[in-house]
């Protein structure tokens, strides 16, 4: 039997989170990400990476420093 997003989450259902955990979104969202199209996963995973090179690029100045030796603009690289 193939599984989908929707029959894993039914097996789950069976499993009872920690009263700590049991608000987290981050669970559900871990556990849909399995089941995305390749090409949405890494999009989001690119995004995701360009969201924490451009934190670098503006916050950190060692970052700010290398990403401009490297002539990464914004904190990005240059198209290959």
């Amino acid at each position: 039997m193939p599984v989908t997003l929707a029959t894993e989450q039914n097996a789950q259902g069976a499993w009872k989170l920690r009263r700590q955990f049991a608000n987290f979104a981050m669970f559900d969202e871990l556990v849909a990400n399995e089941f995305l199209m390749p090409d949405v996963r890494r999009s989001r995973r690119e995004t995701g990476l360009a969201a924490i090179l451009q934190f670098a690029a503006t916050q950190v100045p060692h970052y700010r420093e290398l990403f401009a030796h490297l002539n990464f603009a914004n904190g990005s690289a240059p198209p290959a």
